[in-house]
């Protein structure tokens, strides 16, 4: 009896544990090195976009070089009357 009054009293002990936090555990490095490659991605986004931006510019001179090519091809193979 006393065994079975000593179990079940081991057994509720168990159950009124109260569990406690953790401290929380920061690694500063890696918050660095995360910044840094974020401000790295940042870059290559705005030099892709400014890339591209010169791209389209030079794209578009050629087209109205192009174009003005074109105009004038056009006027020398009309037939003259």
């Amino acid at each position: 009896m006393k065994r079975l009054i000593l179990t079940l009293f081991v057994g509720l002990l168990c159950f009124t544990y109260q569990a406690k936090a953790q401290w929380t555990v920061i690694d500063p490095s890696n918050l660095v090195q995360n910044i840094k490659s974020a401000v790295q991605s940042s870059t290559t986004a705005t030099n892709m976009v400014k890339s591209l931006q010169e791209s389209i510019k030079i794209y578009n001179q050629s087209k109205a070089y192009y174009d003005a090519l074109k105009s004038v091809h056009n006027i020398i193979k009309a037939p003259v009357r």
